[in-house]
Parts: structure tokens; sequence; C-alpha cells
């Protein structure tokens, strides 16, 4: 068992951070800083190619940047020449370096770090994107033979002193954006001279040096830092990590193995396809936890223990569970305690499929083995909320999971929408969580490990444990404002943004500036945007010419702001347009048109769950809990799906009701035609789901129901043709004139779908086991009457169309079609 080091001091750079507790509170509210790569670091249309084809470039231009940050030469007594030279990871290490040193709270005023005993270690990966462009400068001959020996095969009736000319133009403008090299050239592009720097401004003589373990280089830093801490060699250290390094190198390596997502960053999800990088740099102060009981007034954590291992012939970039467990045997050996006791883990959560396998695998297992009682732990990943800023990954982590342990808080896992397969039946093993909650105490402590891995099969585990000390004096979860809780609760997959003006040409302005910058906007500024637009539109409720977009990321809401500028521009001055497949509605001149609601029927989804709504709202948790669909085992059988479905339709009405949508007119697919007599006020969602319950038990127990289903891409009159020399075949449903639904025995039917197949006619089977609308359903009405009577149905007091007639149910004698 090793001594404890106490963490006494913190600072950090990250996209959207520029502090801990920005990190921290943006982790919280699941803020995504994911943007398209700004052309001031990349051009994309050189660099990119999302085809994937192409060998020089890469298929992703998504990353979380640094924004606004400006070295202070003057503070820190630079050169304007020395700050040329230099990759800019030097002057970032150095400014988060020297922000850590300021927030340590020392009991004596106006102490400061023992100069001689302070070592530095930083974990650094390649220096950074700026010092490796900048050689391109020494590149110039290189590019000067190519370009001359174009020139003579392509122009040969140039004369010399013409050539000449034109080389000599050609490396003023190559050169042009490269600083010229001088003395601080070399030293401003190595890695090692990082740590050096920090040395050399703050005086330091207790031994600095980076350290590279690709993705683990950060955390590296910190348990080599400890480990000098706990043997003596130093009484105080600075260890962090810093990685500046959106480039063609990384960026198309990474596209080459195919690391980086294409779509989205889902971590610890069934659908992860890969990350997205960051950039970033944090420090923190580190001192023996017994001089920093006597010396310092705060301690944010104290760390008690830390392991290191290797994948060995696992291979160097596919990451292996043994490989980690090795680290993680090693960290709880020299803790003291086993990892059962650990609540929170703060995973590496690449969101790559074999990455996020291996690490919640080697996790599971490693506590699973223990034989011990075992806390119920919860996972997430910072790189969900800043990407994955690599050489500085795991000091982000840390950071992250010290807050965690100081606030009592365990925050949620940020993009994962349906957990990895893998955490099936261990829920009291380890599990990701929807919504930040507070960290009740326990058996244990509260500790937190955390984990980073990198190229090379390079492991590495830390674990904390919370500071002893006085109560906290933040706000408890359970004091925050329910709504607020709820926002915090909610992975945000779509934002809606209102426009309003009081003319055509308004609007028309406001889409178009918001236009001009809205591809650029972070998935979190989207979030912002939104607010922002819909606060405008309140105030400006009364215009005549009102707009909604409803977008998921920045991209769709740019291309999606060109569709609604060509319908202001096409519409007349009272008018209705609402093209929901765009996600594009337009109202001009006051123009208010009805609302109809059409409730489905059981081809429709039926989840078990509010999925992303019932996290955020109690009254839909409390929809799905009066269904009870806990107890079914089959989720395609009809005695599920029918109350399930009825379940999502409730849900619907509650989340309609919530923002004041009643509806004017309803209409109901089959099944849903109960979910709209109940919208109606026929009888209340109680029974409706008991209804539900009732009609698919009774479909299922009559076994002369069973049978199949068909939607075929044709007219009535050609479908009635198809079938007219078959048996027990029916039309079921006329749903547009170029689809109609055929419903029947399962084996007719498949007979008839390869008849039309090979008539050119597409069909698809649908996902049902009854032959509905025939015959067949006949046998349950009788039963289903047993099971109702105790039901009270009302008259309706809203209007719905009969799906079968056309007819009002409310003014039958007076027919009105939908319109």
């Amino acid at each position: 068992m090793s001594s404890p080091i106490a963490i006494v001091g913190m600072s950090c750079r990250y996209p959207d951070a520029d502090s801990v507790e920005q990190l921290f509170e943006n982790s919280l509210a699941q803020r995504r800083a994911f943007r398209r790569i700004p052309e001031v670091r990349l051009q994309g249309a050189g660099y990119f190619d999302e085809s994937g084809k192409a060998p020089d470039r890469s298929y992703s231009q998504q990353a979380a940047v640094l924004k606004g940050f400006e070295f202070d030469r003057e503070r820190f007594r630079v050169s304007k020449s020395s700050f040329d030279v230099t990759d800019l990871t030097h002057w970032l290490a150095l400014t988060v370096a020297g922000e850590t040193i300021e927030s340590i709270r020392f009991r004596k005023a106006g102490a400061e770090p023992d100069r001689r005993a302070t070592r530095v270690v930083v974990g650094n990966t390649l220096t950074g994107e700026f010092s490796r462009s900048n050689l391109m400068r020494l590149r110039w001959p290189y590019v000067r033979g190519v370009v001359a020996r174009h020139l003579r095969d392509e122009s040969p009736c140039l004369d010399d002193a013409e050539h000449a000319r034109l080389l000599r133009e050609l490396e003023i403008r190559y050169k042009q954006p490269f600083p010229v090299p001088n003395e601080d050239f070399l030293a401003g592009g190595l890695a090692n001279t990082i740590a050096g720097r920090i040395c050399n401004h703050f005086d330091f003589n207790g031994g600095g040096y980076t350290v590279d373990g690709a993705c683990s280089s950060s955390l590296l830093a910190v348990t080599d830092a400890c480990a000098a801490l706990a043997c003596g060699d130093s009484d105080m250290a600075l260890a962090g990590g810093v990685d500046l390094s959106l480039d063609p190198f990384e960026l198309v390596g990474f596209s080459r193995t195919s690391a980086l997502a294409r779509k989205e960053m889902l971590v610890y999800d069934q659908h992860s396809e890969g990350f997205w990088p960051g950039e970033g740099c944090g420090f923190v102060a580190l001192m023996r936890y017994e001089d920093a009981l006597e010396k310092c007034e705060q301690i944010h954590g104290v760390i008690h223990g830390w392991g290191i291992s290797s994948d060995g012939k696992g291979g160097l970039t596919r990451p292996e569970s043994e490989g980690q467990m090795l680290a993680l045997d090693r960290a709880y050996q020299r803790a003291g305690y086993g990892i059962e006791s650990v609540g929170y883990f703060e995973g590496h959560g690449t969101g790559t499929k074999v990455g996020d396998t291996a690490e919640l695998g080697a996790l599971i297992t490693a506590r699973a083995r223990s034989g011990e009682p075992m806390n119920p732990a919860m996972i997430s990943s910072i790189k969900a909320n800043i990407g994955h800023t690599k050489a500085a990954a795991g000091l982000a982590g840390l950071l992250r999971a010290t807050k965690c342990l100081e606030e009592q808080i365990l925050p949620p896992t940020t993009a994962c929408r349906q957990p990895h397969t893998i955490f099936e039946d261990k829920q009291d093993n380890l599990a990701t969580s929807a919504r930040l909650s507070e960290w009740e105490p326990g058996k244990f402590a509260r500790r937190a490990g955390i984990s980073a891995m990198g190229f090379g099969g390079i492991n590495t585990h830390l674990t904390v444990e919370e500071a002893p000390g006085p109560a906290r004096k933040t706000v408890a979860v359970g004091a925050i404002d329910s709504e607020v809780r709820a926002r915090l609760a909610t992975f945000q997959d779509a934002e809606l943004f209102l426009f309003a003006g009081v003319d055509r040409a308004e609007i028309a302005a406001t889409v178009a500036h918001v236009a001009s910058f809205a591809s650029a906007c972070s998935r979190a500024e989207l979030t912002d945007l939104a607010v922002e637009l819909a606060v405008r539109a309140d105030r400006d409720a009364g215009s005549a010419w009102r707009a909604a977009v409803v977008a998921a990321a920045p991209v769709e809401l740019g291309q999606k702001l060109e569709l609604l500028s060509r319908e202001i521009s096409e519409a007349g001055d009272d008018c209705l347009k609402l093209v929901p497949d765009d996600g594009v509605f337009l109202s001009s001149g006051g123009a208010i048109g009805e609302i109809g609601l059409v409730f489905p029927g059981q081809g429709a989804p039926a989840p078990a769950d509010g999925g992303i709504h019932g996290r955020r709202f109690d009254e839909i948790r409390e929809t799905y809990r009066i269904a009870g669909l806990g107890s079914f085992e089959d989720h395609e059988q009809t005695d599920y799906r029918q109350p399930a479905i009825t379940a999502a339709s409730l849900c619907g009405l509650k989340m309609l009701q919530r923002i004041g949508v009643e509806g004017d007119v309803g209409f109901g697919h089959s099944l849903g035609e109960l979910s709209a007599l109940h919208w109606a006020g026929c009888y209340s969602a109680a029974e409706l789901l008991k209804i539900a319950r009732v009609r698919g038990k009774a479909t299922v127990e009559d076994t002369d129901t069973s049978g199949a289903m068909v939607a075929i891409a044709a007219g009535r009159e050609q479908t009635v043709a198809a079938i007219d020399e078959q048996q027990n075949i029916f039309v079921a449903n006329i749903n547009s004139p170029q689809q109609t639904v055929v419903s029947g025995g399962r084996s007719e039917i498949k007979s008839l779908i390869a008849k039309l197949r090979r008539e050119g006619v597409a069909a698809t089977m649908l996902d049902v086991r009854q032959a509905f609308h025939t015959p067949a359903m006949d046998g349950i009405s009788g039963r289903m009457g047993a099971m109702l009577a105790g039901i009270h149905f009302r008259q309706p007091k809203r209007k719905i169309i009969s799906t079968v007639s056309g007819l009002s149910l409310i003014h039958i004698s007076e027919p009105t079609r939908p319109r």
C-alpha cells in the first residue's frame, strides 16, 4: 500500500470550459462541444471526403475545439520572436500550469510551492499541429524541385528567367504563413521542452519532463508524479496533459483505422461507431496527504492507488480486457481497497465498438471476481462532452471525477441512448445513467476510478477517494428546482428553432442571419441558440409571420434554414405550410389551421418505457408504470404490443398537453381508434389501458385470429385484381391511392407476396401475427364484451372521425370528411 496523495490544485482549458467548474457543469447539463472543424484550422474542401474512399483525407470533420484562448505574453515575459516559433501547446500548458499553482489554497498567507522540490510531469504526444505545420517551410527544396520539373515538362517554352521568376514568387507565397526559424525554433517544436518551459518560468528544480503514452499520457503523468511523491523524490508535483493536434496526420490516420464516428459520437451505446477528437489542457497539483493536511486549506480528493499495464501481444491499436484488468488489479492492490467498493468510474470511453466492449468487460469482470459485496457502480466518460482529447484525455476524466466526489453528485452518461448489451443483467455491478443524481453515502467512502488507454497497448487506472472535511457548500441535487433538474436529466436529441416577423422581409432577414452562422455552431450552442430564438419569438408572438425548424445538428440546421428561406420567398400572404418530414413549418398572414391528431395502430413502435421523455417527465414514467409492461417476455406478441402502443399514445397526449396543444379533430387507425375515443372523452386513461390489455389478450387467446398482413405498393383496384382468385385473403386497409394493406392466412399471404414480387410490385410483410380486419377476428367480440362489461362509455366531447365510414362520431346526421 502506498502513501495517499492529495489533489490540492486544479485548472484546465477544454472545449467550452475555461475552468474545472465549467467542465463539470457542462457535463451535468450534457452539453456537447462538437462542431465542424473551423476553416481557420483546416479547409474542409481539401482535407475531408465523406465517402471515406480518398486515402489522403478524413471522412469526418467534426471535433470539439478551444475558443478564445489567448496567451498573455506580457504576464509570462515571452518575446514575440519566441512566441511565433513555439508550438501553442507550450503556451497553453504554461498558462494552465500557472492557474493550477494559483488555485492552491495554502494555510500560510503568501506561501508558494517549494521550488527546489517541485516536479513537473506533462503528458503529450507529437508536440502539436502548429510545429508540424511550421516544418513545411523547411520542405521548400523538395516542393521547389517537384514544381520545377512540372514546369519544365508542361511549359517547355518558358525561358530560364521566367522559370526562375515563377519559382521565386511561389517560394514567397509558400513560406509566408510559416515563421522564420530562429534560436527558439528547435526548443519550441519539441514535446520534451513543454515541461522544461514550466520549470524554467517558475524556477522549479525538482525535475521536469514529458511522457508520451498516447491517449494515456496525462494519466501516466499523474501516476509518475504520485510515485515521485510517494518515494520522496519530490514534495509537490504539477501533473497534466496538453493536446492540440487537429491536423491531417491524426485525422487521416484515425480515419484509416475507422476510429472516427461518421454520424454521431455515442459512448457505451449499442450503436457506438467511433469518437470525435477534441483538444485541451488540464493540470493538477499534488502533495503527500499528510503534508497537504498541514499546509493546505483545501484538498479536492485523495489518490490512493494507480496501476499501469500493457496488452503485450494483444496488439498495438486494439485494446484488450486482460491487459486492462492487470492495471485495475495493480491500482486497487496499491490502494488497499477493492474495486467492488468504487461507486463511480470515469471511463476511457472512446465510443468504438471494440474499445467500449473491452473496457466494460474488464471492469465488470474485475468487480465480479472480487467475491465481495458490491456497491452498484455507474460509468460515464467526459469524452462525450469534449471529444477525445488524446494526450489530455485522462486528466479531463480525473478533474471531472474529483469534482463528482467534492460535490457528491453522479453525472449522467452523456451520448448513451441505448446502453451496450453488456450491461444487461449487470445493473447490480455496473450501469450507465440517463440522469444526474446525488451520490448518497453507502457502506464505503465515496470512491471513483479513472481509466485511460492508448496506442501501443498501454493501460492506466487511478482511484480517488473523497477528502474528509467540512460539509459540502454547494447546493444538493435534491434542492435544485424540479424543472431545472428535469432538463439536466435529458439527452437533448433535437432542438426547436422559432422565428417571428411582422412581415416577409423581417422574418427572411432573421432566418438569413441565423443561417449565416448555424453550420459553424457546436451542438451545445444549438441549445443556446434555440433558447434565444424562443425568447425573441415569444416577445414577438403577435407577428403575422411565424416559422419553426426542428434540427439535431448544426449542418442539418443550416440545410433546413435554406429550405425555410425558399418557403418564405415563395409563400403567399396568407398561407400555412407544414412539412413534418423536412422539419420546417411556416405560417403567414396570421393563418391558423386546425390540428388533427392521428392515433396509430399495431404497426407502430411499441416501447417498454418512455425513453428520453420518460427520463425527463414524471407523468410519462407514471403512465408506463401503470401500463405494467414489464411482465411481458415476448414483445412481439399482440398482448404486449397493444397496451404498449396505447401507452405511447397516452404519453404523446400528455406531451402535447404540456405545451398547450389540444387538437381539433382525432383519427384512429385500427387499434388507434381506442385512443381516439379516450381523447374525445369516452373513457379515462386507466380504462383505455384496460381495454387495450383486454383486446390484446382476447386476440392472442383466440387461435382462429392467427394470420399475417402485407403492405402492397398498389391501389385498391390493382390489389383486388391480384387477390381475386385467392382464398382467405381480404383487403384490410386502404392507406393511400398508392398503398393497400391485405390480411389473411400466413401461408396465403406469403404466396401472394411471392406472386406480386414476380410481377414487380413491392410488397412488405408487416410485423403482426394476426389477420386483423378480416372475419377471423369475429370470434373475439363476445369474449371482449364480457371482459369490458364494467366500463362505462360516455358520449364524446371532441370531434373524431371514423376511418371506416368517414363520419364524425359527434355529428352523425351531418357527415364530415376528414381534411
